[in-house]
């Protein structure tokens, strides 16, 4: 396996005993395939994305131990504070941990929006495990461009699902992934951005110059 020197290497993402497919059928909505890889490690079977990038196991024992006696704690203690960090966690995930996945093109960027809101309300296995808390185009209400109108920010589309499915951390807190799309990616925009500038030169261009162009 290469190794990647002083980026992003690798997320390694935990799910319940048991639970194994239906994380990497939760990781497949924002277009992540996952697949098993040839080796254990330390008994455990490992998945992963085609890029080396995610891998995900089961939980261990020690920790899901852990996490069934926090929620056991957090249950009969602290109720509102647990609340106001959870529902914090959902309702803005850009503000807590979370990590990206790039869609190249708006259309993409759209199906996947799509196949996660239709997951979270009608596939029996998610529905309730998942959430899509924030879609934010260009000038929607919690959109970077609302936020900072940055001239990048324009063109930039975000969604964020959060999910307790898997985690990069705690199960018990879940974890938010962040698909975004820059239109500067699309190679459809991106070409028709082009032939708009080149008609726009044409156009303004003194009739002598207009000839060469054609």
């Amino acid at each position: 396996m290469p190794i990647r020197l002083r980026v992003n290497n690798h997320i390694e993402l935990v799910c319940r005993p048991g639970e194994a497919a239906l994380a990497c059928k939760a990781l497949r909505l924002p277009g992540v395939d996952m697949a098993t890889t040839p080796f254990n490690f330390a008994g455990a079977t490992f998945y992963r994305d085609a890029g080396e990038c995610l891998f995900i196991s089961e939980v261990t024992e020690p920790q899901w131990a852990f996490e069934q006696w926090l929620q056991e704690e957090l249950a009969a203690e602290g109720a509102d504070a647990t609340r106001q960090f959870l529902n914090g966690h959902r309702a803005y995930p850009q503000r807590y941990t979370h990590f990206g996945v790039g869609v190249a093109t708006l259309a993409e960027w759209e199906e996947t929006v799509a196949r996660v809101q239709d997951a979270a309300a009608n596939d029996p296995e998610l529905k309730g495990r998942i959430g899509l808390p924030l879609v934010a185009r260009p000038g929607d209400e919690g959109s970077a461009y609302k936020l900072n109108p940055a001239p990048a920010a324009r063109r930039l589309y975000q969604a964020f699902f959060h999910t307790d499915v898997f985690s990069a951390g705690m199960l018990t807190i879940g974890q938010a992934v962040y698909f975004q799309h820059y239109r500067d990616h699309d190679p459809v925009w991106v070409a028709a951005e082009a032939a708009t500038s080149f008609r726009s030169r044409v156009t303004n261009s003194p009739p002598n110059e207009r000839a060469s162009h054609r």
